[in-house]
């Protein structure tokens, strides 16, 4: 496990995010950015015989430690500025996801029961669903309600699109 005082040996950060090499190792070049774009977007990384994602040192090389999940505010996971990553939980983590690629509604946590002629508006936290039901052409409400109640479910967590 790679140490803040080994990382900034190694690096410097630069503010859009990047760990920069400070000197030439092997085939590492100096003056150029660690890591490299993994399948999910994640930028990846090998210091020291370990494997890391940039996140991850980012956050190491300002706060001296790396916690067991950290949240990119914007959910690129190729913005690693200090300020687009936070500590959270695996429920926070979750509560801040993008819209899913098969939503039909054009809202997160919004489902449209066709044969019924109904809106159902669903929040899941920690085991617990919340829903409610909106009649016929109450889409607006239904908005509305998901809103009001993701917020206050949350927090600063909460992502409505």
């Amino acid at each position: 496990m790679i140490t803040q005082d080994r990382l900034k040996e190694l690096f410097y950060y630069r503010e859009d995010g990047q760990l920069i090499r400070t000197k030439t190792i092997s085939n590492q070049v100096k003056g150029t950015c660690l890591g490299y774009v993994g399948a999910k977007g994640y930028i990846e990384c090998v210091v020291d015989y370990g494997r890391y994602q940039l996140h991850q040192l980012v956050f190491l090389y300002h706060y001296g430690y790396i916690p067991g999940k950290i949240d990119h505010r914007d959910t690129n996971p190729s913005n690693n500025r200090i300020s687009n990553l936070r500590v959270c939980t695996v429920q926070e983590n979750g509560a801040n996801r993008r819209i899913g690629i098969n939503n039909t509604s054009g809202v997160k946590g919004l489902i449209y029961h066709r044969e019924r002629n109904y809106w159902e508006a669903r929040i899941n936290l920690a085991g617990k669903r919340y829903s409610k039901v909106f009649k016929g052409l109450e889409k607006e409400n239904a908005v509305e309600w998901l809103q009001a109640k993701r917020l206050e479910l949350h927090g600063e967590y909460c992502r409505h699109e």
